[in-house]
């Protein structure tokens, strides 16, 4: 019996049954393994150019100043609109009162006119 299925399948369940029996010591294996994963990994990933350290430390900047500032430019947003909205109704009454006016002279005038 040297077929690769039936020995993974042996392996794996003498793996689950050795976890079973010593279940701290295999979380503590696990947790081993990881640890030196990750530290492989860190270790064998090159270092960061200065160029790149800026770049990140400028984006971080960038991101915090985003956020510090939103609040005042959603204030200053609706102020605009605030007085744009107040600018539009006084057009509004402007145009209102030139129309008026103009009515009145039209209606002078046609008065002189015979």
């Amino acid at each position: 019996m040297n077929d690769p299925i039936h020995s993974n399948s042996e392996f794996a369940s003498e793996a689950e049954s050795a976890v079973r029996m010593n279940p701290g010591s295999s979380l503590l294996v696990a947790l081993g393994i990881g640890l030196v994963a990750g530290a492989l990994i860190h270790f064998l990933r090159p270092a960061p150019t200065p160029q790149q350290r800026l770049a990140r430390l400028v984006e971080d900047i960038e991101d915090r100043l985003r956020d510090v500032a939103k609040p005042a430019l959603n204030r200053a947003s609706d102020i605009a609109m605030d007085g744009a909205e107040a600018l539009s109704g006084r057009l509004h009454r402007s145009e209102a009162q030139v129309e008026k006016l103009l009515r009145g002279a039209t209606r002078r005038l046609r008065q002189l006119v015979p």
